[in-house]
């Protein structure tokens, strides 16, 4: 774990910025490449500690839970209900939906029984 006073410090006493704003030229260094990188990784790390998921999976596990209450509660298409919980992809979303549940979409919504609450977060 970081110390944030010596961060505070460090951003406090560090040169003031010299350089031009950034702009698409300047993104495109290998420099700012590896910069964004580092903050990527970074924030997934955080995202982890603080969900138990990384940023990705987090997506797809609230994406499947919205399908999930969807195919429950409505009588919505399987194919709407996919796109309507942030699916681009039918055929990802099956596979996913299946991986998750065990079951394809269209069999679970003749399983399932309807739910009355929203489901949790994570």
């Amino acid at each position: 774990m970081h110390d944030s006073r010596k961060i505070t410090s460090k951003r406090s006493n560090g040169p003031k910025r010299t350089s031009p704003p950034i702009s698409p030229t300047t993104c495109r260094s290998p420099h700012s490449r590896n910069i964004a990188a580092s903050a990527r990784f970074h924030f997934s790390r955080i995202f982890k500690t603080f969900t138990s998921y990384a940023p990705h999976q987090y997506l797809l596990h609230t994406r499947l839970k919205h399908a999930e209450m969807m195919l429950r509660n409505t009588s919505m298409p399987v194919a709407d209900a996919a796109f309507a919980s942030g699916f681009n992809s039918l055929e990802h979303f099956t596979k996913s939906f299946n991986q998750q549940y065990g079951l394809p979409p269209a069999k679970f919504r003749t399983t399932a029984t309807p739910a009355n609450t929203a489901p949790p977060l994570f």
